[in-house]
């Protein structure tokens, strides 16, 4: 039976999938029969559009004739001839065809006149009138196997008051979760969904419901009934869910929640055994969210991890880039494609990444194409070959000869989750008329807005697009404004139904001309004022009917958080009674673009000072929450204004005890930092660390040290982000000493660290003696070993005048520092590179413990430390005679190292200082033969954005010809960009610095 040839799928792979589907209809009836396995495969029903076998439709009658025996072709041919089964684009609707094979389960074929009753079910029907799949699906979950619905109980669960959220509305993602609990065990009891929802754990600290966490028990209890109060409340009383300031990590608790959906309540044993292995250490020894979230992924559904698994996984050399760096963004591109599926194998992850495919022209590795591909297939498998060589052979995806990433990205994200893109398809979808310009070019920018709407939703249907961009057209053209705010208020929703929207836009007009006396009395009113003009009629009907649209997107909204509703509208409105509807329309709109209804509630309920308030801020992009925080702590407007301009970036939100202690640091903060920017940036990089120790590093007198360090701040909130909160509070720390004189000698590591990847000097205060370094010796292990000597007493002052004397030199040069590799210029365009230096620091030496001694001395040539510090006095004495008499020997004519002498000093000085203003700007034009292209392109940087425009191209100018000037020199050079930033960015002299224009 196992040899027959039906089994293999078009890879020729035993299917699993499609035998398990042949053994449950024939479960005890013996063995399949070979003739009619092969009888039923060969109907056209299992055929899609495009011609392939599809699994899903056959496993949905499968499993309705679960221990039936086989399948009888007519009575397959007459459900699938039903029209119930279309959706309103004449398509077959797989999802609504399987929630009833779902309730159908073991029952036979399904019987046309049940059907039809239950779709005809006003039930179904959401407050747009609208069908809701997703209602049905719930309840076709609960009663899995059970046979068809009864209308009497799907009204009476309806209609129970827990549904409703605090504005009246069902609250869908509730039910849904008191569903999936309830899988397969037929309809919920009222007492239970009551005293379940009555817990207090669900509340947070200000007494609201917090779905989030209730949404993780659901997945863990999915078919198991309701849950128990008991074991909810010991679950969530654990001390491993807290996180370093003692709050509760929901996303630690949901990554658990993941991994045991469906197998019942969490076991705090093997919760505290798991988050102790050393595997999710990063490498400054943090434990690793995003790591643990990618694993959990993989097993969801599939129980606890095992550790030796993780070990194995983690240690194959794949996941490494060329610095040696573990690639978690890679990991995660494949985490997510076995989504579901349990553990990868080495063998198939090796054979993806060796795929030319992923090779861009210049054959780097192209993360981010892998990364698409990941999307459309997660929790579908590894990736197959052929596929994707065919994929990215079309030549839809070439545009003047180059891959076009962006719209191949933007495909990949409405298949997200979806599988494989098909080749007519995306022909066809691209060959619409309307994503052409009047020019006929393609209009991506239009393209990505109804890419990001149908994210997830499988590509878009011409209709639908088409009755869109009728909607949002004005004067031939869509109105951008209109599609910005769709975009993002249907963003993974799908597209609206135009005809909801129509529906809402004549509500809207027929209500404001019963209500009000304005000048819009009809969509087709003519203005009679004598002192308005035609083209102003005209300009302010366009205007009242994108207002009106606006607020009909926001009516229409499918995500709660953003909905506006109708009981809120009107009392809105009827607070404007005496204002003209135009400029009515015009704060509402504003307030709306701030957080939707939410913000519209607020204002109505707020009084005169926090409505001004509101408004002020509606159009600034203010998140609500934090409007709402600062009208709650501060009672007059300028601490209000004060609060949104620090708090705003912060992830977590100050409370009034938080905000009093910051406060009362930012203001002595500014003797050191001079701007409220530079203080609001500070903030944002302490965010990692505890309260404590945020409160501690804010006081001026440590900010000061800091800053005196790494006087550029943004290069500080680079390095913050690479590293762990553990890593920052020790670079800090070793700050602080620095100062105190007491050092550790893992701080100095650290702080060196810091110092080459933020290119900033150490203020050394201590004179360093000459021949220092002369004692420089080859250790029994090949490494290079410096003992003390002279006047340094200690490892660590060796340590600290050799790093010293290091970034002076490294700073004068265009140096760079990616992952765990420093890259010095040589004389030519050639680069020398050599692992970050890893110092060992003893009580008498200074062991550099992955540098040779001829590595080490090759940085002291080539970054042109001077000789007198490493060679021995000896040496020094012979050099200096020899260079005495070649100086009397040769005199030049023109003495220009006192003005190189002047620039250097100079640069030195006003490279620790954050912004250059236009009176840097003129100074240094008098230095400009001394500046070579990276001192121009750091000029360029650090300008302010104040400063004329004209100087500002002047030196822009100058960098340009800078860059001519080295493609002369070096044919190598031939095709660098000209533009700066593009050919800076080339050159690699312009580090981790490519936002700047």
């Amino acid at each position: 039976m196992l040899g027959w040839p039906e089994w293999k799928d078009k890879d020729g792979e035993f299917s699993m999938e499609l035998f398990r589907a042949f053994s449950s209809m024939n479960n005890g009836k013996g063995m399949l029969k070979h003739e009619q396995v092969k009888e039923v495969l060969g109907w056209p029903e299992w055929k899609g559009k495009d011609g392939e076998f599809s699994m899903e439709l056959f496993r949905t009658f499968s499993s309705m004739n679960h221990c039936k025996g086989m399948l009888k072709h007519e009575q397959v041919k007459e459900v699938l001839g039903w029209p119930e089964w279309k959706d309103k684009d004449g398509e077959f609707s797989m999802e609504l065809f399987r929630a009833f094979s779902s309730m159908n389960n073991g029952k036979g074929m399904l019987k046309h006149g049940q059907v039809k009753e239950v779709l005809g079910w006003p039930e179904w029907k959401d407050k747009d009138g609208e069908f809701s799949m997703e209602l049905l699906r719930a309840f076709s979950s609960m009663n899995n196997g059970k046979g068809m619905l009864k209308q009497k109980e799907v009204k009476e669960v309806l209609g129970w008051p827990e549904w409703k959220d605090k504005d009246g509305e069902f609250n869908m993602e509730l039910f849904r979760s008191f569903s999936s609990m309830n899988h397969g065990k037929g309809m919920l009891k009222h007492e239970q969904v009551k005293e379940v929802l009555g817990w207090p754990e669900w509340k947070d600290k200000d007494g609201e419901f917090v779905m989030e966490l209730f949404q993780t028990f659901p997945p863990m209890n999915h078919g198991k009934g309701m849950l128990k109060h008991e074991q909810v409340k010991d679950v969530l009383a654990w001390l491993e869910w807290k996180d370093k300031d003692g709050e509760f990590s929901m996303e630690l608790f949901r990554g658990f929640s993941f991994m045991n959906s469906g197998k019942g309540m969490l076991k705090q044993k093997e919760v505290k055994e798991m988050l102790g292995w050393l595997e999710w250490k990063d490498k400054d020894g943090e434990f690793s969210m995003e790591l643990f979230r990618a694993f959990s992924s993989m097993n969801y559904g599939k129980g606890m991890l095992k550790q030796e698994e993780v070990k194995e996984v983690l240690g194959w050399p794949e996941w490494r880039d060329k610095d040696g760096e573990f690639n978690v963004a890679l990991f995660r591109a494949f985490s997510s494609m076995n989504h579901g599926k349990g553990m990868l194998k080495h063998k198939q992850v090796k054979e993806v990444l060796g795929w030319p495919e992923w090779k861009d022209r210049d054959g780097v590795f192209n993360t981010k194409l892998l990364r698409a591909f990941s999307s459309m297939n997660h929790g579908q498998g590894v990736l197959g070959h052929q596929q994707v060589k065919e994929v990215l052979g079309w030549p839809e995806w070439k545009d003047k000869g180059e891959f076009n990433m962006e719209l191949f990205r933007a495909f990949s994200s409405m298949k997200n989750t979806k599988g494989m893109l098909k080749h007519e398809k995306v022909k066809e979808v691209l060959n619409w008329p309307e994503w052409k310009h009047k020019d006929g070019v393609f209009n991506m920018k239009l393209f990505r807005a109804f890419s990001s709407m149908n994210n997830g939703r499988s590509l878009l249907k011409y209709e639908p697009v088409k009755k869109v961009l009728g909607w949002i057209r004005y004067q031939g053209a869509p109105n951008h404004l209109l599609l910005q705010i769709m975009s993002r208020l249907w963003k993974s929703e799908g597209l609206p139904a135009i005809e909801v929207l129509q529906h809402r836009e004549t509500q809207m007009k027929q209500w404001l001309s019963t209500e009000f006396t304005g000048e819009h009395n009809s969509p087709d009113n003519e203005e009679n004022d004598e002192y308005n003009s035609d083209s102003e009629d005209e300009e302010d009907d366009e205007k009242f009917n994108r207002q009106i649209k606006t607020v009909a997107l926001y009516l229409s909204t499918p995500k709660p958080d953003w909905s506006l509703t109708w009981t809120v509208l009107k009392e809105f409105c009827q607070f404007h009674e005496q204002t003209k509807t135009v400029l009515m329309l015009e704060p509402l709109i504003g307030l709306l673009s701030s957080s939707g209804g939410k913000s519209i509630k607020r204002y109505l309920q707020a009084n005169q000072q926090d409505r001004h308030f509101l408004w002020r801020h509606s159009m600034k992009a203010v998140p609500f929450r934090v409007l709402n925080r600062a009208m709650f702590l501060c009672s007059c407007d300028e601490d209000r204004e004060r609060f949104v301009f620090f708090v705003k970036r912060l992830k977590s939100l100050p409370d009034k005890r938080l905000w009093e202690q910051y406060s009362a640091r930012l203001q002595p903060l500014s003797a050191v930092l001079k701007f409220d920017s530079m203080q609001r940036l500070y903030l944002e990089i302490l965010q990692p660390l505890t309260k404590d120790d945020q409160l501690r590093f804010l006081d001026a007198s440590h900010a000061r040290v800091v800053f005196d360090l790494f006087p550029s701040l943004s290069a500080l909130q680079k390095l913050s982000k690479e590293h762990s909160c553990h890593w920052l509070k020790k670079l800090l720390e070793a700050c602080l000493q620095l100062k105190t004189h007491d050092i550790t000698k893992e701080g100095i590591q650290i702080l060196f660290e810091a110092l080459l990847k933020t290119h900033s000097l150490l203020p050394w205060d201590h004179d360093i003696p000459d021949h220092f370094l002369s004692g420089m010796q080859t250790t029994d292990n090949n490494h290079v070993e410096i003992p003390v000597s002279g006047l340094i007493q200690s490892g660590q002052q060796l340590a600290l005048s050799y790093i010293a004397v290091l970034m002076q030199n490294l700073n004068e040069m265009s140096f760079t520092v990616k992952g765990q590799w420093l890259e010095v210029p040589g004389d030519g365009v050639q680069n020398y590179r050599f692992p970050m230096p890893q110092l060992e620091i003893q009580d008498e030496k200074m062991v550099i413990s992955n540098w040779s001694e001829e590595q080490f001395r090759t940085v002291l040539k080539i970054t042109g430390i001077s000789e007198h510090y490493y060679l021995t006095a000896d040496q020094w004495q012979k050099l200096d005679n020899v260079q005495s008499r070649q100086a009397e020997a040769y005199q030049p004519e023109n003495e220009l190292e006192p003005q190189k002498q002047a620039f250097g000093s100079l640069w030195l000085k006003l490279n620790q200082t954050e912004f250059f203003g236009s009176e840097i700007l003129n100074l240094l034009e008098e230095y400009e033969s001394e500046m070579e292209l990276m001192h121009t392109v750091t000029l360029l940087k650090k300008a302010k954005i104040d400063s004329a425009t004209h100087i500002l191209e002047e030196w822009r100018q100058r960098a340009c010809r800078k860059i001519e000037q080295l493609k002369k020199q070096d044919p190598l050079l031939s095709d660098v960009d000209p533009d700066v930033y593009q050919g800076c960015q080339e050159l690699e002299l312009l580090d981790g610095c490519g936002s700047i224009f």
